[in-house]
């Protein structure tokens, strides 16, 4: 934004710098006026009126400046003065509001100030008091400047007044006076603007910057609130405090929906609770806001008949009474009651000011929900994954741990964070015939086989014994195919495999995790005899395990369902990586 010397321009500077000192000088709020002299980009002067706004806001200084335009006023007054032209002529043809008084009497009109003051003809003012024709407040006031506080004969006197109009409405004037020759005489000339409309406009600013200020208030108190009963409470208290009401309450829906109850109140009474504390999203005043989510202004003096409860509010003493939606998007979270013993209108909060509240306490509301459901979604799964005995873990490309269950305490000894700290803890405490095959988790992620297991040996702090482990995982990969994390599972198998004996122990295990999943799995030596024929597989294609097992693929009949399977399985022995989706078998009961 420019500063007042690069707005005034380097011709108007010295104008630029009496307002600054003015502002720096005069604490706001104040209002000033002042006539001055500006020069227009193309060299010509312009004569304006120029009304200085300040206001204090959030620390800072917010100037509003009026400019109101007066060289054809004042060149007027020169011109006359300077060629003694026809003085009624003059005025007559000027399209600013002017007036001639002496004596405190109007001595001429033209068309336009009868138009800004409602009057037809000239007859019905001319002759009659100026003083008439201000508003009891400002009479005393204007009446002594234009007596004794009266222009010097080339200065204007500029002020403002309440002007009466005909049909006795008022309107805000700027005037502009200056001493000039009427017919031989001294008298006022008076040019006078209405500007009613501006300082609406001002009020409306004013309105806006301090709705604004409303809303930043209740964002402020409820913006790091996690808690819904938090947001609930402290979102009461701030809208009653900053919205100027004294009692009041925050429904909140049900689990069917459409039942509301006071999640907390304010200065309720027991009769008011049992009146009002439950609502319905279906009928009444909640049952309309939940449909429309429109905020309701309900004053008592005017209260719709058809509604409930005015005998209640008129019971405690209310005024008004405030039904404000709490929405997040198009979904309501709640209704906020305000209740007041003072009369409230639509005009106290504007248009937009009780609608972004709701949005406010709706969205804290929605979030802190959400965070909750979070939470307990958390410690659900937190108490579940904790019930489990063996140890999920997600490590990075690299093989290092990101996150390990707190199980891992009991399978090796040592706890989570040592392993998060010490990327190599996990590998040092393996056996070190097994080290190499743990690497594999690394070297093998070109292969496109995101499945894998191992077993390995582990050393527990603190023992003198290994144990077994089996360590399930996958790779997981981004859109682009890169592996992103290693996401695994950790057992302890020590009791199967001494249970077996080893590499036997091995194979039992693998014979019963391969019969637990529910993909089809087969498994042949170099010769191409089935070693491993899973359930799955024999529900798959109807072959049963003993059809298959220790049988050679070239010894089953060209009709045999498995038959279509030989040519890519001879492909893979020879070292070829085979992949095919769709392969078709023939049951027995040809399906």
């Amino acid at each position: 934004a420019p500063t007042l010397l690069q707005f005034f321009g380097k011709p108007n500077q010295d104008v630029a710098r009496d307002l600054i000192r003015t502002l720096d000088q005069n604490e706001p709020p104040f209002t000033e006026k002042r006539s001055v002299r500006l020069r227009t980009p193309d060299g010509t002067w312009m004569d304006v009126d120029l009304t200085i706004d300040a206001i204090a806001a959030d620390g800072r200084t917010e100037v509003c400046l009026t400019f109101a335009e007066t060289t054809e006023f004042l060149n007027a007054i020169r011109q006359h003065q300077d060629t003694a032209l026809n003085f009624k002529g003059l005025i007559e043809s000027n399209a600013v509001a002017l007036a001639a008084i002496r004596d405190g009497s109007y001595l001429f009109v033209n068309r336009g100030f009868l138009s800004l003051l409602g009057f037809a003809t000239a007859d019905e003012l001319l002759g009659k008091e100026f003083s008439a024709s201000v508003a009891s407040r400002d009479r005393k006031s204007v009446v002594n400047k234009l007596s004794t506080a009266a222009p010097a004969p080339g200065e204007t006197l500029s002020f403002e007044f309440s002007a009466l109009r005909k049909d006795g409405s008022q309107t805000r004037i700027d005037a502009a006076c200056a001493s000039v020759d009427y017919e031989g005489q001294s008298a006022l000339l008076l040019s006078c603007r209405d500007v009613g409309g501006t300082l609406k406009s001002t009020a409306e600013v004013r309105r806006r910057l301090d709705d604004a200020e409303a809303v930043e208030r209740i964002t402020d108190s409820v913006r790091y609130l996690l808690d819904p009963a938090a947001v609930v409470s402290t979102a009461l208290d701030a809208a009653m405090k900053v919205l100027g009401f004294e009692a009041g309450g925050i429904y909140l829906p049900g689990p069917d929906g459409t039942t509301l109850t006071f999640a907390d109140q304010r200065a309720m009474s027991e009769n008011a609770l049992k009146a009002i504390g439950t609502q319905s999203t279906q009928e009444g005043v909640t049952g309309f806001i939940a449909r429309t989510l429109e905020p309701q202004i309900l004053s008592l003096q005017n209260y719709p008949a058809h509604l409930p409860y005015k005998s209640l509010f008129e019971a405690e003493h209310f005024a008004t009474v405030v039904y404000l939606p709490l929405v997040a998007g198009d979904i309501l979270e709640g209704i906020l009651l305000l209740c007041s013993s003072k009369r409230h209108d639509a005009e106290d909060f504007g248009r937009a000011l009780l609608p972004v509240v709701g949005k406010v306490i709706g969205g804290s509301l929605h979030n802190a929900s959400a965070y909750r459901r979070i939470a307990e979604s958390e410690q659900r799964f937190r108490s579940a994954f904790e019930g489990i005995s063996d140890t999920v873990y997600v490590a990075s490309p690299a093989g290092a741990f990101l996150f390990i269950a707190p199980q891992v305490e009991k399978l090796a000894g040592f706890n989570a964070g040592d392993f998060t700290a010490n990327p190599e803890l996990w590998r040092n405490s393996l056996h070190p015939d097994d080290r190499a095959k743990y690497s594999e988790r690394i070297s093998n992620q070109h292969l496109g086989v995101d499945r894998h297991e191992m077993f390995y040996r582990l050393l527990p702090k603190g023992k003198a014994a290994y144990r077994w482990v089996r360590d399930a995982y996958r790779y997981i990969r981004d859109g682009n195919g890169s592996i992103v994390s290693i996401d695994g599972i950790l057992s302890d198998v020590t009791g199967r495999m001494e249970k077996g004996g080893g590499a036997t122990g091995v194979a039992g295990l693998t014979q019963d995790v391969l019969e637990s999943v529910q993909e089809g799995v087969l498994v042949l030596d170099k010769d191409l005899r089935f070693i491993v024929w899973n359930s799955a597989m024999a529900e798959l294609t109807g072959v049963t395990r003993d059809d298959v097992i220790g049988k050679n693929v070239s010894e089953l009949s060209p009709s045999h369902p498995i038959e279509v399977m030989r040519k890519p399985l001879e492909r893979a022995l020879e070292g070829e990586q085979v992949s095919q989706d769709d392969l078709f078998i023939v049951k027995g009961d040809e399906t």
